[in-house]
Formats: structure tokens, C-alpha cells, sequence
């Protein structure tokens, strides 16, 4: 069984992410108005896909039910919980 901060770990929530690669913001106020912005590696959906407990699995996910027009990548985060401490993470391989 895996182990964080000493204590074995019950259950984990699956997490995959959609990421667009690149997005380009135009600030409109405040002190950096006037001025644009590129943010990398930009997550624009983050949905729960399973739960894990420690043992070897699979997930299956067509494509086309996660992928927005705009996302180019995919991550996928292992969650101690519900709400604890990231215990792993990795590109996903979509394409």
C-alpha cells in the first residue's frame, strides 16, 4: 500500500486535466493595463475519473469527450482524498 507522511494512503481521487498549450490575455485595468500576458501550460477543465486504491488499473476515455477545441494536452494528478496532497502527476497521452 502507498505510503505519504507515514501514514498509508486509503484512497486516492483521479484527476484529468485539459491543458491549452499557450493563451494570450490583454489586461484591461488595474496596473499592468494596456499590457498582454502569455500564460503556458493553461488548465481549463479539471474533471475526477476514478478513485484509486493502491492497486494497478485502467481508464479508458474517449478523446473527444474530454478534449475542448482549445486544449492540446492532458494531465492527469493522483489526490490523496478528496482534498489532500498531490501524490502524482503525469502528461496523459491523448494523441
Amino acid at each position: 500500500m502507498p505510503v505519504t507522511a507515514g501514514k498509508p494512503i486509503k484512497e486516492a481521487t483521479i484527476w484529468l486535466g485539459v491543458v491549452q498549450s499557450t493563451a494570450t490575455v490583454e489586461i484591461k485595468q488595474g496596473e499592468n493595463a494596456g499590457k498582454t500576458l502569455v500564460y503556458t501550460n493553461v488548465v481549463r477543465e479539471l474533471t475526477p475519473i476514478g478513485l484509486w486504491k493502491g492497486q494497478v488499473m485502467r481508464i479508458q476515455i474517449p478523446r473527444a469527450a474530454v478534449m475542448l477545441p482549445e486544449t492540446q494536452k492532458s494531465v492527469v494528478l493522483i489526490q490523496e482524498g478528496k482534498a489532500g496532497p498531490i501524490i502524482a502527476a503525469a502528461w496523459a497521452g491523448l494523441f
